[in-house]
């Protein structure tokens, strides 16, 4: 090969019309070329396998992720720290000692004094209750507080495409209290009375002319969309526990991919999760929506299902509106009647 995108680079500084000295550039990867993203990956991918725990990479962020019961356990995750930065070390690539965190999740967690060191020098890992990362605020006690406030605020700033910052990963942090919901919906409420000529209306009345749904019916519609892409492996996760199908012979009505609940004791954090949400309403969908061969004839099928059942639930409130009204003339009624 006579080129590489490595070897022999030169950089220099331009300021105006004052040019400075080219000098080689020994380190580092280029940016901005076609290259850099699989060049980046050859020069990163060894550190995973040098480590004891789980970990989670995303381009130059690395998250180490340990269960610690033990003494032990504790050690090794400090033996992976001491890896990671002897590693760097080695590669000359300088750790940001200020970015580097670390987070208990759980009351049980064992607390141990985590160090990290470079070329400056050592020191105790930082605490954190709340982490951002990838767009998303993680918080140690697995609530979505943060996140919730976070979307709503940059979503009240905007007059324009308000949904997808409320919306950004939500299958992952799906609020679970009935706050955060009521906190999100409040943004779309402010966001439809924008509209001309409808400011007046109520909120139900608002969706229908704009032709939307509110915010907990497009979560649901999100999850199972979402669902059915893990079943149908149109996208690699990798789930901590496998989606556990459950047996349809005793139960001729249900359709043939149903799945079960995962067991949760005394954990509301756990049943908000995907695979755990969303099994009720999952099993619900009849055949020929789950034998949809690709996403988005799933989507068209799930979409008309669910516009049928706004409408059935449109006609069954008007018809109680109705006989409301008519049971209160036919009180009315009776009473000018008795006192005649």
């Amino acid at each position: 090969m006579r080129w590489d995108n490595i070897m022999g680079r030169m950089q220099r500084v331009v300021q105006g019309d004052t040019v400075s000295k080219c000098l080689e550039v020994t380190s580092g990867l280029p940016q901005g070329s076609v290259l850099c993203p699989l060049l980046f990956l050859i020069f990163i991918n060894d550190l995973t396998e040098l480590l004891i725990n789980k970990t989670k990479n995303y381009a130059d962020d690395t998250k180490i992720l340990a269960v610690i019961k033990k003494q032990n356990d504790c050690l090794n995750l400090q033996k992976d720290i001491d890896t990671i930065s002897s590693w760097a070390m080695t590669w000359s690539i300088d750790l940001n000692l200020k970015k580097c965190k670390k987070m208990y999740v759980g009351k049980k967690n064992l607390r141990f004094k985590y160090t990290i060191f470079n070329k400056f020098g050592t020191q105790v890992l930082i605490e954190t209750e709340v982490e951002k990362d990838l767009e998303v605020f993680f918080q140690n006690n697995m609530k979505w507080e943060a996140q919730t406030r976070y979307c709503c605020s940059r979503a009240n700033k905007i007059l324009g495409l308000v949904r997808p910052h409320i919306e950004y990963a939500i299958w992952a942090w799906h609020p679970t209290f009935e706050k955060e919901k009521l906190e999100l919906e409040r943004v779309q409420k402010r966001a439809t009375k924008l509209v001309r000529n409808l400011k007046q209306l109520d909120y139900d009345s608002r969706l229908k002319a704009l032709k939307l749904t509110n915010l907990e019916e497009r979560r649901k519609r999100g999850d199972l969309i979402e669902f059915f892409k893990i079943l149908s492996k149109n996208v690699d996760y990798d789930l901590t526990n496998p989606v556990k199908y459950r047996p349809n012979a005793y139960n001729l009505r249900g359709h043939s991919m149903r799945v079960t609940k995962e067991l949760v004791k005394k954990c509301k954090i756990r049943d908000n999760f995907l695979t755990n949400r969303v099994v009720n309403d999952w099993n619900k969908l009849p055949q020929e929506i789950i034998s949809a061969k690709t996403v988005n004839s799933f989507k068209a099928k799930l979409d008309v299902r669910l516009q049928d059942g706004r409408s059935c639930k449109a006609a069954i409130a008007d018809r109680l509106t109705q006989l409301w009204v008519a049971v209160f003339i036919t009180t009315l009624l009776l009473l000018l009647i008795i006192r005649l």
